[in-house]
């Protein structure tokens, strides 16, 4: 009596797999593996890469959310400056970040056309994420998206020859608070009906005066000149000063009554040369009565007359600043007017405000004397002031210009290298690349041609070994660093590439992705093409190939598992998931209830693997949870290849099968045996479950005799379960035994 194992995993010399697991194929003395599935759904190769589990179903994540019923296109996490967890999912149209701390989600960016692929975020600088795909380059944070890049200044400054410096009072225009000022018998508050905004209140407290003063260094022997605004408040029309202290020598250089202030906003204006010795002054604002009250001040400036240090011929530029964690600069604004003084001062004004709501400074360059070159000049640390006093000799300017701060390339993938930034657009055949150690700013040389190849344009792009990797749809590059700042491009031998961009992903040492000719796997070194179970290459082959650009793959860490969900027959959208062990390595087709259109790995709250999916509808799950698919039961089967069992076409007769599986009480397996390739099975066989003992898997294994009498040249055989589950549900093999012997000598199994 022949007795027959099914065979472990076979590996070809030169080390192409055939993948599949010991359930998966038989193999003869001295023969090639005779095949493996050829049909089946929702079961997995367990890790020991020989019995077969049903998979895991999936849950709705922490906090349900359905995104408006758009698509999932992208999943990406980050922690803020507070280490909470932040989770961004980007719709067709819309992007999404869910506060893991509030728990809360926030729409974030929207745009009225769909995208037209998957994205996949990145990280830089930090950990911040970066999404390219959408009108603009972004960057997210917990609450808002902003442009990558900051836009430069549209228009030019306005210089003019002044007969006063810059502004040296702080905070004179009182716009939001009284920061600067100090009050004697008085309180001060920043109030709205002022000059210009905001204004001060001076509010009696006590005594015959009440004063807000400021401390000012002056130079001795310069002329200065001190304005400001003045009305009446609640205490009517009374007298005010507007005083001056030397406080060096505890003198006075004004100290007479003003005026008397009215129900109009009067400016009031007072010129005087700082005493010798003098470097530093106190102005006063002056409320002079013992009535109860207030009156107002406002537009303080207190300029010094014009040097001589600017002798020459000037002009001006203008960029946009973002300073902080994150700082960035734009490219220059057109340069401003000529203007030529003899021992002046310059006056700008109508500085550019920016738009981009993370702007908080301007730079101002300037040339020398009649040069081509600008210099920095100074900051205006704010994004809403319009005037400049520029009084810096040319000798204190040494930090030049840059040209090569442009808003990086908007693009359709984008991937972190070599401390830059990699965009490339799907139309074009070249890379872009962002200056080193910035995702922002990109110097308009950043760019490295492929060769053209129309109409095979640039794909999709991957880091890898050390090396960025860049995909067509029939070829694919590699680029290599070459010293400090230089690149070399090479094309790779294999003829290959990628028809869906966003298949390509990293696990461990290899790198995975779909090609036009199936699964490709590259170690560094050498490219694997794997070959297919019949199931697999069934599914590949029936890949809807008008929207194949929408597949999605990812690694699945915690079982060390590629995910490549594809669309397949009519369907518009991502419907079967291929999973290819890796480890194993084995292959298995999922099925879910919902269209998985894009997966990403993360980790829960309690610092757990998980993987993370989006559907079609606009829906977020975790995967490898529970037993359902968020309710739906998990209908499971997979079918053997046919397996000869006897030669020159006699008959043989399958006399007993003893399978072994898992499976808990009140639950069933069916298994259907088949013969001789007929549609119907020869035998079916309701293989019930029983009640588990513990953990420990050996002691759970059910082994059932199966009496068969199955008559044929060929047998295949079927295991289906569609019920709802409570634990695990693993089958681990079997044992046929035959009437007649078919080869020599007997195959073991494990």
């Amino acid at each position: 009596m022949k007795r027959h194992s099914v065979k472990g995993l076979y590996k070809y010399p030169g080390g192409v797999w055939f993948l599949g697991g010991s359930l998966n194929e038989v193999d003869p003395p001295g023969e090639a593996p005779l095949g493996d599935i050829i049909k089946g759904k929702n079961w997995r190769v367990d890790r020991d890469g020989k019995s077969k589990i049903k998979r895991l179903g999936c849950e709705k994540y922490e906090t349900t959310y359905n995104f408006l019923g758009e698509a999932v296109r992208g999943i990406f996490d980050f922690r803020d400056e507070n280490n909470v967890q932040h989770i961004i999912v980007v719709t067709e149209k819309k992007i999404w970040v869910y506060n893991t701390g509030t728990p809360a989600w926030t729409q974030v960016y929207s745009q009225a056309t769909a995208l037209t692929r998957p994205v996949k975020l990145v990280a830089f600088e930090s950990g911040r994420p970066i999404i390219v795909g959408f009108d603009k380059n972004l960057t997210i944070e917990p609450t808002a998206a902003y442009q990558l890049g900051m836009d430069p200044p549209s228009t030019a400054c306005v210089a003019a020859e002044s007969t006063w410096g810059a502004n040296l009072v702080i905070n004179g225009g009182f716009d939001s608070d009284t920061v600067g000022w100090s009050a004697v018998d008085c309180t001060l508050a920043s109030i709205a009906g002022g000059q210009a905004g905001n204004c001060l209140e001076i509010t009696r407290t006590g005594a015959d005066y009440q004063i807000a003063m400021q401390s000012i260094t002056v130079i001795p022997g310069k002329t200065y000149k001190l304005e400001g605004y003045v009305k009446s408040g609640t205490s009517g029309n009374e007298n005010y000063k507007f005083g001056i202290q030397d406080t060096t020598h505890s003198t006075w250089i004004h100290n007479v009554t003003d005026g008397q202030s009215s129900g109009d906003w009067v400016k009031h204006s007072y010129q005087f040369t700082a005493p010798a010795g003098c470097v530093l002054i106190t102005i006063q604002l002056v409320k002079e009565s013992a009535t109860a009250g207030t009156m107002l001040f406002d537009e303080i400036t207190l300029q010094e007359s014009a040097g001589s240090n600017l002798n020459g011929k000037y002009s001006y530029f203008v960029t946009f600043y973002r300073s902080g964690n994150y700082p960035c600069e734009s490219n220059p604004s057109p340069e401003s007017n000529s203007i030529t003084v003899v021992n002046g001062t310059i006056a700008l004004s109508d500085i550019p405000i920016s738009s981009d709501p993370k702007c908080n400074a301007r730079r101002i360059y300037r040339c020398k004397d009649g040069g081509a070159i600008f210099y920095w000049t100074a900051d205006i640390s704010d994004n809403t002031t319009t005037t400049y006093q520029d009084n810096i000799h040319d000798d204190s300017l040494t930090t030049e210009i840059s040209y090569d701060r442009g808003v990086p390339t908007v693009g359709d993938d984008v991937e972190v290298w070599d401390n830059r930034l990699w965009i490339i657009v799907a139309s074009e055949n070249r890379v872009y690349f962002t200056n080193t150690g910035t995702a922002e700013e990109m110097k308009s040389s950043n760019q490295i041609p492929l060769k053209a190849q129309a109409p095979d344009n640039l794909q999709g792009l991957k880091a890898y070994g050390g090396s960025l990797y860049l995909f067509k749809r029939k070829n694919w590059f590699r680029i290599d660093a070459v010293g400090i700042a230089s690149y070399a491009v090479s094309q790779m031998k294999e003829r290959t590439g990628t028809d869906a961009p966003a298949s390509v992903a990293v696990a461990e040492d290899v790198m995975i992705w779909k090609s036009l000719h199936g699964i490709e796997v590259f170690n560094g070194y050498q490219l694997y093409r794997p070959i297919l179970s019949e199931k697999v290459e069934r599914t590949l082959a029936s890949v809807n190939k008008s929207k194949v650009e929408f597949s999605f793959g990812e690694i699945n860490e915690k079982h060390g598992e590629y995910f490549l969900s594809i669309p397949t027959g009519s369907s518009t959208e991502p419907n079967k998931v291929i999973v290819f062990n890796y480890r194993t390595p084995t292959f298995d087709v999922f099925e879910y209830a919902k269209n998985i259109t894009a997966l990403y790995n993360t980790r829960d709250g309690s610092q757990n693997l998980i993987l993370t999916a989006g559907t079609s509808d606009g829906n977020f799950y975790v995967l490898d949870e529970g037993y359902t698919d968020d309710g739906t039961v998990i209908e499971s089967d997979f079918m053997l290849a046919w397996m000869p069992i006897s030669g020159r076409e006699i008959w043989n007769i399958l006399r007993r099968i003893f399978v072994k599986y898992i499976l808990n009480e009140n639950c069933h397996l069916t298994m259907n045996v088949y013969s001789n390739f007929k549609n119907d099975p020869a035998l079916s066989v309701d293989l019930p479950g029983t009640k588990l003992i513990d953990d420990i898997e050996i002691r759970n294994e059910i082994v059932r005799r199966v009496n068969a009498a199955v008559r044929g040249t060929h047998v295949s055989f079927e295991f289906v379960n569609n019920e709802v589950l409570s634990t695990e549900l693993r089958v681990i093999g079997f044992d046929m035994y035959f009437k007649k012997r078919i080869w020599k000598k007997d195959i073991t199994g494990e």
